[in-house]
């Protein structure tokens, strides 16, 4: 079987890491203790462009906020990780955004989940932050619904 014949349209072309912070007060971790734990997501579509061949490149940038709290201690992880993408001439530039928006995310997040579980054990004695999956899907579609409940709130405002 060729494999070229399974490949996607939607590539990533590269990633990188934009920004590690991490403050740390634990020196073991253990994943079973009790600690309240927090995890925010956002995200960027930063640039959509069409080369001269038709394909579409954009930029997505996604950031993560990781807190682990236990009493007076404290973990805190903050990342930011970009990733470029590229899409065959085929696809139209609206579908590419959402592409990017789902697929690239996607990408990213697994990229960020494996850095993650690297960086965290050299930050402790003992231990590591595992990331949950996340369902992409959802993500996007609670996005959508805030947006909209956001855009409705303005209008109900601009009537009265």
């Amino acid at each position: 079987m060729d494999i070229n014949e399974c490949l996607s349209e939607f590539q990533i072309i590269g990633s990188r890491i934009t920004k590690l912070n991490i403050i740390n007060d634990f020196i073991l971790f253990d994943n079973d203790q009790n600690a309240e734990r927090k995890l925010d997501l956002s995200h960027e579509v930063n640039e959509v462009v069409q080369d001269e061949d038709g394909k579409s490149h954009g930029v997505v940038s996604l950031y993560i906020d990781v807190e682990v709290l236990d009493g007076q201690k404290e973990y805190r992880l903050n990342l930011g990780i970009e990733g470029c993408f590229e899409c065959g001439a085929e696809t139209g530039e609206d579908t590419f955004t959402k592409m990017l928006e789902i697929n690239g995310i996607t990408t990213l997040y697994s990229i960020a989940r494996a850095f993650v579980l690297s960086v965290t054990p050299q930050t402790l004695v003992d231990g590591s932050i595992v990331l949950p999956m996340i369902n992409v899907f959802s993500y996007s579609k609670n996005l959508a619904d805030a947006e909209t409940e956001q855009e409705a709130t303005k209008e109900d405002e601009r009537e009265d």
